[in-house]
C-alpha cells in the first residue's frame, strides 16, 4: 500500500495541455509524481498539516510521519524515501486528526478499542476510554469527544470541561459522529441503540449543541455555559 504526491502545478499544466483545443482525452499524468510506499496494507488515511509541512500515513497498526519536502524534491527515488517519526498503534485506528491550528503539531486518535489520545511534538496525553467519536474545534483550542449518549468538550489537554447527555423521549442514544460547525457550534449525530427486537429500525438524530464562553475566558472555567440544544430527527435511516 502507499499514495501518490503530485504537485498541483503540475496537474493544473496537465489538465490544460491534455484539454487544449476541446480535447477530451484522459488528462496525462505528471511527470513528477511520486509513489510513497508505506510498507503496511493496512494503510486508511492520508492527511497534511496546516502548514503543509507533514503528512501522516495513517494505518491499523502504525502512523508514519513523511516530510513534504522530501516528497515533492524528486532527489531520491521513492523506494529511499523514508519517514521522518512513526508511531505505533497496538488497539488499531479507528481516527486520526490533525489539530488545525498553526504551531507546534499536535494530533488525535482514536483506536478500535475506544482509546482517545492527544499527542504534541513535546508530550503525550493518554486520555480517555469506551471513545466513540473525537474531533478539534477549527481553532484548535478545545476537543469534542464522546462517550455513549455523553458528548465532552475538554482542552487540548483533556481536562474535563463540560458534559452534556443528549437524549430522545423514545430511545436509547449512542453518538456515531461528531462536526465542529463553529468554534462553539458543534453538530452531534446519534444513532438510536438498538434492542434484540430484530424489526426495530435504525434511526439517525440530529443534535447542535451551542456553547457560550465570557470573552477571554477559557471553556474548562465555571463560567462557561451551554447556550443552547437543539434537537432534529431525520426523516431517513442513515
Amino acid at each position: 500500500a502507499g499514495f501518490w504526491t503530485y504537485r498541483a502545478g503540475d496537474l493544473v499544466q496537465a489538465a490544460r495541455n491534455g484539454r487544449s483545443d476541446g480535447d477530451q482525452r484522459p488528462v496525462p499524468p505528471s511527470e513528477r509524481r511520486v509513489f510513497v510506499d508505506v510498507s503496511q496494507p493496512d494503510l486508511v488515511q492520508i492527511s497534511i498539516t496546516r502548514d503543509e509541512e507533514l503528512v501522516c500515513a495513517a494505518g491499523e497498526s502504525q502512523l508514519l510521519f513523511y516530510a513534504v519536502d522530501d516528497l515533492i524534491s524528486g532527489s531520491a527515488p521513492a523506494s529511499a524515501i523514508a519517514p521522518v517519526a512513526s508511531v505505533p498503534m497496538p488497539g488499531g485506528l479507528r481516527h486520526f486528526e490533525w489539530c488545525p491550528s498553526l504551531g507546534p503539531y499536535k494530533f488525535l486518535t482514536v483506536s478500535r478499542a475506544g482509546k482517545l489520545v492527544v499527542a504534541s511534538e513535546k508530550n503525550l496525553t493518554l486520555g480517555e476510554e469506551n471513545i466513540g467519536a473525537a474531533s478539534w474545534s477549527p481553532d484548535g483550542s478545545h476537543i469534542a469527544y464522546s462517550r455513549a449518549n455523553v458528548l465532552s468538550l475538554s482542552t487540548p489537554e483533556l481536562d474535563q470541561a463540560i458534559q452534556v447527555p443528549l437524549e430522545h423521549d423514545d430511545y436509547s442514544l449512542r453518538i456515531d459522529s461528531i462536526f465542529w460547525m463553529s468554534i462553539n457550534s458543534v453538530l452531534v449525530e446519534c444513532m438510536n441503540v438498538q434492542s434484540d427486537d430484530a424489526e426495530e429500525e435504525e434511526l439517525a438524530f440530529c443534535f447542535v449543541v451551542q456553547f457560550a464562553k465570557p470573552t477571554g475566558s477559557s471553556l474548562a472555567r465555571d463560567d462557561a455555559v451551554i447556550e443552547s440544544l437543539r434537537v432534529s430527527k431525520l426523516d431517513e435511516d442513515s
